[in-house]
Parts: structure tokens; C-alpha cells; sequence
């Protein structure tokens, strides 16, 4: 889901780019990103919002055992505060630390210019919420299954427990009319003697 807004990202950049293009030849002013060694910066101006996005697009294609050693470089600035909740977001991040980072998403967000907040909010916070949503109810469902499986295994053995009682009290009362059959059949030649 993640990589679908990032996509649409990058095709909307793509497009600004070609906008910016065309209002420069018109005589407008654009502004001109740097696009390395670039510094991150808490702001709405455009170029520190393309500077986050930018940085989120190349944290995602990373696998989760590198962002996890940056993870650990960080300081707790507000910058790395972003940094670490950003490198949190990919697909392959364990739950907890997901979950760690969207909690540190609600103590950030106020921090925040309200147009980078509201932005980060719509393409990262919902999502994740969401997805921690999932994941919960993937966990809640694995321990129910598990749970009934347990009991499911628990009354196969008192059912095969029971199945021999029932075989031994059936050997009994067998034993029992062979006996009464047996005594019957005394009876009656003691009684005809």
C-alpha cells in the first residue's frame, strides 16, 4: 500500500517536474532543489517536502536489517525523530517497532507544520494504522485457531478415552450375559432332571 502512494508520489514529482518546466518557460519562479547532500529540514517549503519525500523513497527500497542499523544511529531530534519513524514504514518492519513508531507518530505530528503533518498523516499514519490494524487481527485469529485446536486435541483424547470405557463396559455386560445365558441353561437342565 505503502509502495502504491509512493508510486503515485513519484508520478506526481514526475508531473511537477514537467509543470515546473513549463511555468519557468512562462517566467514563473520554481523553486531549485538541491538534490544531493541534501539536509532535512521541518518545514512547508517545497523543497524540504520533495527533500522528505525523496528520503522516504529511498529508505523504502531498503530491507528492514539496514534501516534497522540507521534506526539505531539516530539521535532524538525532531528531524531523527521523523528519520526513524520514516525508516519504520516499509512493508517488512516487524510489528513492534511499527507499532513503536506510530506511536511516536502522534508525539511528532504536533511538532510538525500543519501542511507537512497533514501530508505525512494521509500517506504514512493512516496506512500504517491500518496495517497494525491487520496484523492484529492476523495475531488475535492465529491464537484463537490455536486455542481451538488445543481444545479440538483435548476432546479427541477424552473421546478416545470415553471409547474405551465404553468398550470395556460393553466386554462387561458381554461377560454378564454369558454368565446369565450360562446359568439359564443350568436352570433348565437341573429343572428337567
Amino acid at each position: 500500500m505503502n509502495r502504491l502512494y509512493l508510486s503515485l508520489i513519484v508520478l506526481s514529482l514526475s508531473g511537477c517536474q514537467l509543470m515546473q518546466e513549463g511555468l519557468q518557460n512562462r517566467g514563473y519562479m520554481q523553486p531549485d532543489c538541491q538534490t544531493e547532500d541534501v539536509q532535512l529540514y521541518i518545514s512547508d517549503a517545497p523543497c524540504d517536502v520533495i527533500n522528505w519525500l525523496q528520503y522516504w523513497a529511498e529508505q523504502d527500497q531498503l530491507e528492514w536489517q539496514f534501516r534497522k542499523e540507521s534506526l539505531a544511529e539516530l539521535t532524538t531530534s525532531e528531524v531523527d525523530n521523523l528519520k526513524a519513524i520514516i525508516l519504520s514504514q516499509p512493508m517488512d518492519t516487524p510489528y513492534q517497532n511499527r507499532l513503536r513508531a506510530q506511536n511516536n507518530w502522534l508525539l511528532v505530528a504536533d511538532k510538525l507544520t500543519p501542511k507537512l503533518a497533514l501530508l505525512l498523516s494521509h500517506l504514512m499514519s493512516k496506512t500504517s494504522q491500518k496495517l497494525l490494524e491487520y496484523e492484529s487481527a492476523l495475531v488475535t485469529i492465529g491464537r484463537i485457531n490455536s486455542r481451538q485446536a488445543q481444545t479440538i486435541q483435548q476432546q479427541d483424547q477424552e473421546l478416545e478415552q470415553l471409547t474405551l470405557v465404553l468398550e470395556q463396559q460393553q466386554h462387561k455386560i458381554e461377560q454378564l450375559l454369558n454368565i446369565e445365558t450360562q446359568l439359564g441353561n443350568g436352570e433348565k437342565q437341573n429343572g428337567s432332571n
